[in-house]
């Protein structure tokens, strides 16, 4: 039996309500930025009033913004003086 190759793109969409979770954003928050083209990554409209995420713009956008911290000692030190 062939993979249907739609399915494993259906997998990778996902809604706002589940970006939510992932991000941490509220649901209104995220149509807020959608509303101004402000959403960090594009997105699909599935229906008049639906759209979808492809996680792996999720993933690379989180790769993106990651902020490594400092080193404690370093902090710590710069802080006291």
């Amino acid at each position: 039996m062939k993979k249907d190759p739609s399915n494993q793109v259906k997998k990778r969409l996902i809604t706002i309500r589940e970006l939510a979770k992932i991000t941490g954003y509220s649901i209104g928050t995220l149509y807020n930025l959608k509303s101004r083209n402000a959403l960090p990554f594009p997105y699909v409209r599935v229906s008049s009033r639906k759209i979808m995420i492809d996680i792996l713009d999720v993933e690379k956008w989180i790769q993106g913004n990651k902020v490594e911290p400092e080193k404690e000692q370093e902090i710590g030190d710069d802080f006291l003086h």
